[in-house]
C-alpha cells in the first residue's frame, strides 16, 4: 500500500466522490443516480459484451493513445481526468461526475493533479467480437509526450 498524506490535511477532500451522507432524517433508502442520463448511448444488440473495471493514472500521467470501440462510461471517484483529443481538451471528469468518451475518436486520459491519483470506474459495453478499447500509435497531431501507462 502507497504511503502517502492525508487528502483534507492538503484541501484535497473536494477531490473524493462523496458516497453517502444523502439520507435525510426519516428516510431508509437514497439512490444516488449516476449513469442514468447515458442510456442513450447502450447498444440495442441483444447479445452485449459488458466490462466494468476500476482504473487509476498517476498524478500527472497519461493513459496510452487509444480508440473506443463501443459505449463507454466513466466515474470519477477521486481526483481529476481530462480526455486529450485532437481538437484539445474535450473531456473532464471530477469526484462523482459520470462522463462517456466517443466511439471511435483518438484521444488518451490524463490525470492533471500533480500530487493525487485519479481513480475511477469505467464500463464498456461492445458487441460480443469487438474489442471495447484498442491502443494505437500515437496521432501525427500529438503533442511529443511520453505515456506513463503501463
Amino acid at each position: 500500500m502507497a504511503a502517502g498524506r492525508p487528502h483534507a490535511k492538503h484541501g484535497y477532500g473536494d477531490l473524493k466522490m462523496q458516497l453517502g451522507g444523502f439520507l435525510k432524517p426519516g428516510q431508509s433508502l437514497h439512490r444516488n443516480m449516476l449513469f442514468d442520463a447515458l442510456y442513450e448511448y447502450v447498444p440495442k444488440d441483444p447479445n452485449v459484451h459488458v466490462q466494468i473495471y476500476n482504473y487509476e493514472i498517476t498524478p500527472g500521467g497519461f493513459t496510452n493513445w487509444h480508440i473506443h470501440m463501443g459505449a463507454t462510461f466513466y466515474l470519477t471517484l477521486q481526483g481529476l481526468f481530462e480526455g486529450h483529443f485532437e481538437e484539445g481538451v474535450l473531456i473532464k471528469g471530477g469526484p462523482g461526475e459520470v462522463y462517456s468518451e466517443p466511439i471511435g475518436k483518438v484521444h488518451r486520459g490524463h490525470n492533471p493533479h500533480p500530487e493525487m491519483i485519479l481513480q475511477g470506474i469505467g464500463i464498456a459495453l461492445t458487441a460480443p467480437s469487438i474489442e471495447a478499447i484498442i491502443n494505437v500509435a500515437p496521432p501525427a497531431w500529438a503533442p511529443a509526450m511520453k505515456s506513463t501507462a503501463t
